[in-house]
């Protein structure tokens, strides 16, 4: 294929390209030929100030105020510009309005499979697709919003309305200003701490006319407090120095794209400009792909290295101390590394371009530390820092957290670290703040000086505009009202010129405008019940706000933009004027008595000379902004020369992808020669290309491009002719760049390394280490399984899809795994979708038992380079025409597939995505080798009797505390049997709630439940005392054991006149909170506060009451006046129950989906705040003639029949009495409410006539192997054939064991 770009249309016609300036720099300065002098200059001055070389330390130096140079190669790339230069290296950093108002651009193809014509071709490819990825969104936008000015909020853009300027602040960026803006038209409540909208950075188009004309301008911050505070919500935006406004009565429509962030293009778009043929010393590798590829100059110069700190285990330490490292390696070399790795190793210290492709659980970042320690081990004094990126901060602070157990030289820049230790004491801002360093001559006194001059000369503009309107002192200044007009103004109206009266339409001020030319300014107060969906977590916010507000590396997060702040807040407006002529308001400005006007024509006149004063004024600020701008570019500057010499005595730098673009210039004057790329497949290859600056001599690439690639806004870049995804790293790998793969896997036991065989088929295998590893606890010998179902997906409220039975499916799995000792934070949910992320999430946060578990929730995305011992894959997709989305993108399934360490399970439907992709059918076949493992029933394994209980649904897991369906029946140590079922925690806290029957010393018995103390509840003379030994009243919360659900005892109904007993009721068992062990009751009621919870966890039975405590008492004696202190919640009536009430007098039951739970599994928590409504008063069973209490059912609701058989099953059945309806726990569906169809899917011979437990209503055929793909959802029931096997689609009635 010919190595030409070519040149092609992304739309129909070519269009204009903008060309509007930057200010404020000069012309570039080419390095080349100014460096060296420059660098020679610098040394002299050294020399003869006598200075002392680098330190050891970070600072370079360990004398107290240091004085050093001024840093002129930093100043050089800082002050370098392409401004004036045609075509695209002319282009402004900010998109300008000729740019969104155009339909049509031209677009050049990527050549991604043979060299370009040239660098520049190369890196005008890149700039031209990254800057359409960025913008094109925007033009999308604007051409929406002029067909249709009204469109409301949607999946793609999101639009504010009633835009306002209320003020200015002057921040490092510049002169900022700060808008108040409503959101009706998104007509929802915004979680905004965890929400994408308008984050800093973010491109936002404003337009007065209906997107006729529009403005541009970044978000430069979005504090939370201005956002949520009553009135419309407040956001700050940096508009271009000339486009700044004056005038707050204007209005604006603003917008927003949902896709693009501008920020992470932004300074890949300014380093690609700067780039040229002559500064892009690894070109010849980069864009022309040439294979043949040498040491660098560095290892050239020195190739004999001490390996010995890599190579610790060889017994020769002389031979590895000085190693030709250009020559082969002796065999004899010994180290924890296999054969793969040592390759690795070797590539890297040798190759000018080294790659390394690194599949799941071979130790890329192994590999990347050793070859990290031996460059830098073999580093002399005034080498140049080696700059170490990485894709997140996650990932950053973890491979920084592996340097630093052998060398603390380092310094992370930019971005947020979730170290509070070692990492944070090594950032930029804490080693600036204790560095000695100081610059000669520095011009940062002298430039915060003409900030400040000129800060003052804008605010002096801006008093004209703080009040409501403008004054005549600020009009006759201007020279637009007489002196004599002005006199008439104050000898009419003394009050005029008190800007504090202007506040109010009564006034004496606006008096000579009239009350009826003046108009209040709009407030919306939206209010709204909705939330929109979350976006992203608040930490990953966070960061984004931080690295674009430069407050990274600060003690504390701050949203708020810095800097002085002039409000011009203003709560009434002049009304427009209507009927007066120029000619009339000429004649009126030709008198002296301002008050001799007509009310009209006064309005006409103000409106006139406002406009003329707003034209006035305004040219003067936009040159002030321009000013300040430039003015603070200075000041950066001349702030980061300290930094400069900080990071270049450093002997590595760290910082992510996103940063090694926008410190480019810093990083570049610090002159590194080697640059390393972690998760390099995962980046875009502009951000790459920008990370070569001048001095690099080598670039090491560690990725996997068959895991996760970069993304792109416009989908339509990411496929042919533009190939925007495919990162560099593929790129060369595609184009026969030698490299280096690693082979053995130490992460997934050989079960689950199994599913990715066929992305990586026999190059990858095993390391012993993971053989022989232990099976998940509480799920026997299945440690992979895929339950299948076909629950339909859902769409929340933006594009995400969710599956809330899925959900719901994955919250009692997990609840199960940790009632069987899994650690919480072992376990990892992950999915593709960020819709079931939040939905899985919020079900994990309201089950009793998770709420506090640490079960991380993410995207498959978000969580490359992560692993866990237990990971669950929630697909989401199921529905009828066999669209899988996400799932059909193998990177990402690669990546799903092999984050697990010990048990991996997915849920999902296999049908449908075995059907609609060839990937998931290859894991379908794998599965379905052996012994099945694609079921649509989940099989765990009792611990205690190794019983195998299949789950079919999520009701299924009721009556399940970790265990089997089976009795416990253990023998406590009081001598009463466990009435809970059969459970995998132990009795050493349960408390026995069986009767207690002990004599006591007053010769009666104890009435209490046997963990109770034991007390005396007749009236007799003798003291009550407790019974040594057993039980008492409080317990802490901090005690109770955690990761075991409160489950309260099994009470069966009993006889008439024992259920009501007052001993019963009057004492009733009381949990502390979702943890508290099982059968153990805290506190007595009547203490602290309560509420009501029925007896057997599912909703039925006798009414108890919870209380919390947090203390325990010193002494526990005597419960004092017990008659007094536990009063029943509810007094039931002596004698018979009242008559059962006729059916049809009974309120109507309510639907499956609005009635309580009533499959509440035996020993789930016991909810800590529960609505007042939960305390109904007794009710009549209609069957039994004892006395019921619920607690768990809405007001006028009739209970359900129970019949007491003993059997979990049975018991679990409810059966609204007299009605024709009859509903299962277990699923069953209400008559003549049509079932759901089950696929029968290679069921095996033993099995037929079950079909998945379902009845089978007709034949089943046993599918082959070979008819995987036809597996999904069918239509109207029909027989479907594929591949040779039959699919049934069969009723699903009831379920039969």
């Amino acid at each position: 294929m010919s190595g030409k770009s070519h040149r092609g249309f992304f739309k129909k016609t070519k269009g204009p390209t903008g060309n509007a300036k930057r200010g404020g720099y000069q012309q570039p300065v080419q390095y080349e030929a100014t460096s060296g002098e420059m660098n020679a200059g610098i040394s002299e001055r050294f020399k003869r100030m006598n200075f002392r070389g680098n330190g050891s330390g970070p600072s370079g130096s360990d004398q107290p105020n240091e004085m050093k140079p001024r840093n002129r190669l930093l100043e050089m790339f800082e002050r370098e510009t392409t401004e004036g230069q045609e075509g695209w290296r002319g282009l402004p950093d900010i998109p300008t309005p000729e740019e969104v108002m155009r339909e049509d651009v031209e677009l050049p193809t990527n050549n991604i499979d043979a060299p370009f014509e040239s660098v520049d071709d190369y890196l005008s490819t890149h700039y031209d697709l990254l800057r359409e990825d960025a913008t094109a969104h925007l033009r999308e936008g604007v051409s929406y919003l002029r067909a249709d000015p009204h469109m409301q909020d949607n999946s793609e853009f999101c639009i504010y309305e009633r835009v306002r300027i209320i003020g200015f602040t002057f921040a490092s960026m510049g002169v900022c200003t700060r808008v108040s803006f409503s959101l009706a038209r998104a007509g929802k409540r915004i979680p905004w701490a965890s929400s994408k909208r308008l984050l800093p950075g973010t491109i936002v188009v404003l337009s007065s006319d209906e997107f006729e004309t529009v403005k541009i301008a970044t978000v430069a911050a979005r504090p939370i407090a201005g956002l949520v505070q009553a009135g419309d919500p407040e956001v700050d935006l940096l508009f271009p120095a000339r486009d700044n406004d004056l005038d707050t009565s204007r209005t604006y429509t603003m917008f927003e794209s949902r896709s693009a962030y501008y920020e992470a293009y932004k300074h890949v778009l300014i380093g690609l400009q700067r780039m040229n043929e002559k500064n892009f010393p690894l070109a010849r590798h980069l864009a022309m792909v040439d294979p043949d590829i040498g040491p660098p100059q560095y290892v050239l110069d020195n190739p004999e290295w001490d390996m010995s700190q890599v190579f610790d285990k060889v017994e020769d330490k002389a031979a590895v101390r000085r190693l030709n490292i250009l020559e082969p390696w002796p065999e004899t070399v010994g180290s924890e590394m296999d054969e793969s790795q040592k390759e690795a190793l070797s590539r890297i210290l040798t190759k000018q371009v080294a790659i390394v492709q690194g599949p799941p659980g071979t130790g890329k970042t192994f590999t990347s530390v050793k070859a990290l320690r031996a460059i830098l081990s073999n580093m002399k004094e005034g080498d140049p820092p080696v700059v170490v990126a990485c894709q997140t901060n996650h990932a950053l602070d973890q491979l920084l957290g592996y340097v630093l157990e052998f060398e603390d030289n380092i310094i992370r820049l930019g971005g947020r670290t979730q170290d509070r230790d070692k990492i944070k004491k090594r950032t930029l801002y804490e080693m600036s703040k204790s560095s000695p360093i100081q610059i000669a001559n520095s011009s940062f006194p002298r430039t915060k000086r003409s900030l400040e001059n000129i800060k003052v000369d804008m605010k002096g503009i801006l008093d004209a505009f703080k009040a409501d309107f403008i004054l005549p002192k600020h009009l006759v200044k201007r020279g637009l009202i007489t002196d004599e007009q002005y006199q008439s103004f104050s000898i009419g109206n003394q009050d005029w010129v008190s800007a504090e009266e202007d506040a109010s339409p009564e006034g004496d001020i606006s008096s000579w405008l009239g009350r009826e030319n003046i108009v209040p300014r709009e407030q919306s107060f939206d209010k709204y019940l909705d939330y929109e969906d979350e976006d992203l977590e608040i930490e990953r916010i966070q960061e984004l706000e931080a690295e674009f507000l430069g407050l990274g590396e600060d003690e504390e997060f701050d949203d708020s933009l810095r800097g002085d702040y002039v409000s011009l807040s203003q709560r009434q407006d002049a009304r427009d004027s209507i009927g007066v002529s120029q000619r009339e308001i000429q004649e009126a400005l030709k008198g002296d008595d301002v008050w001799a006007w007509p009310p009209h024509v006064r309005l006409a006149v103000y409106n006139h000379l406002r406009a003329k004063y707003l034209a006035m004024v305004m040219e003067e600020f936009r040159d002030r902004c321009e000013k300040y701008l430039n003015f603070s570019k200075d000041l950066a500057v001349a702030k980061r020369e300290k930094q400069a010499y900080i990071l270049e005595s450093a002997k590595l730098i760290g910082m992510t992808t996103t940063g090694l673009a926008k410190y480019r210039t810093l990083v570049a004057a610090t002159k590194p020669r080697v640059v390393m790329i972690e998760e390099a497949a995962e980046s875009l290859e502009g951000p790459l290309i920008v990370g070569c600056t001048p001095s690099v001599q080598q670039l090491i690439l560690v990725g996997d491009h068959r895991q996760l690639t970069g993304t792109c806004a416009v989908k339509d870049l990411e496929r042919d002719p533009y190939f925007l995804c495919v990162s560099m790293f593929e790129r060369l790998v595609n184009n026969d760049i030698g490299y280096t793969m690693l082979s053995a896997q130490r992460r997934m036991r050989p079960e689950i390394r199994q599913l990715i065989y066929p992305i990586y088929l026999d190059k990858l295998y095993d390391h012993e280490s993971v053989v022989g590893r232990p099976s998940v606890k509480g799920m026997g010998d299945t440690n992979v399984f895929f339950y299948t179902h076909d629950q339909y997906e859902a769409s929340n409220s933006g594009t995400s899809k969710v599956n809330e039975q899925e959900s719901k499916m994955i919250t009692e799995f997990c609840n199960y795994l940790v009632l069987n000792g899994n650690d919480p934070k072992r376990i990892t949910i992950l999915t593709f979708y960020a819709g079931q992320k939040f939905k899985i999430y919020g079900d994990l946060r309201d089950h009793q038992g998770l709420r506090d578990a640490q079960i991380r929730v993410a995207t498959v995305d978000a969580y490359q380079g992560e692993e866990n011992d237990i990971v669950i894959l929630s697909l989401v997709r199921s529905n009828n025409e066999g669209k899988i989305g996400f799932l059909s993108v193998e990177n990402r399934v690669c990546v799903a597939l092999s984050r697990a360490r010990l048990g991996f399970y997915i849920f999902g439907n296999a049908g449908l995505v075995t059907s609609a992709s060839r990937l998931w059918w290859d894991v379908g076949q794998i599965l379905s080798r052996d012994t099945p493992r694609i079921q649509d029933f989940i099989p765990v394994t009792c611990e205690r009797h190794k019983n195998v209980v299949e789950i079919f649904n999520h009701y299924d897991w009721n009556g399940l505390t970790g265990g089997c369906r089976a009795e416990c029946k253990e023998r406590l140590p009081c001598g009463h049997e466990c009435v809970l079922k059969c459970h995998p925690f132990d009795h050493s806290n349960y408390r026995c709630p069986a009767d207690c029957g002990a004599m006591l010393p007053c010769g009666h018995r104890c009435s209490k439940q046997c963990f109770a103390p034991c007390a005396c509840t007749e009236k007799c003379a003798e003291k009550r005392s407790l019974r040594p030994g057993l039980g008492y009243d409080e317990m802490p919360v901090n005690d109770i054991p955690q990761g075991v659900p409160y489950s309260s005892p099994d009470i069966r109904y009993q006889p008439q006149g024992v259920a009501y007993s007052s001993q019963d009721i009057r004492y009733q068992p009381t949990p502390v909170s979702s943890q508290s062990p099982a059968g153990v009751p805290i506190k007595a009621a009547g203490r602290g506060p309560s509420f009501a919870r029925s007896a057997n966890g599912m909703g039925l039975g006798l009414e108890r009451k919870y209380t919390q405590v947090q203390t325990r008492p010193e002494k526990l004696i005597d419960f004092g006046d017990e008659e007094e202190e536990f009063q029943p919640r509810t007094v039931l009536p002596k004698g018979p129950p009242p008559p059962v009430p006729p059916a049809h007098t009974r309120p109507p039951i309510p639907p499956p989906h609005s009635r309580p739970n009533m499959g509440t599994a035996m020993g789930a928590a016991t909810p800590q705040s529960p609505p007042q409504s939960w305390d109904r008063p007794a009710y009549v069973s209609p069957t039994f003639s004892s006395w019921e209490l619920d607690t768990g059912r809405p007001n006028g609701i009739s209970p359900p029949q129970v019949p007491s058989t003993g059997s979990w099953e049975r018991q679990a059945a409810i059966e609204h009495w007299g009605d024709q309806v009859q509903y299962s726990t277990r699923g069953a569906l209400p008559v003549g409410v049509k079932p759901q169809r089950y696929p029968v899917v290679n069921m095996p011979a033993a099995n037929a006539g079950r079909s998945y437990g379902a009845v089978v209503t007709q034949p089943v055929t046993r599918m082959s192997e070979e008819a995987w793909p036809s597996l999904g959802p069918s239509s109207g029931g029909k027989q479907r054939q594929n591949g040779g096997g039959n699919v049934n689609w069969v009723t699903k009635a009831s379920r039969r064991r």
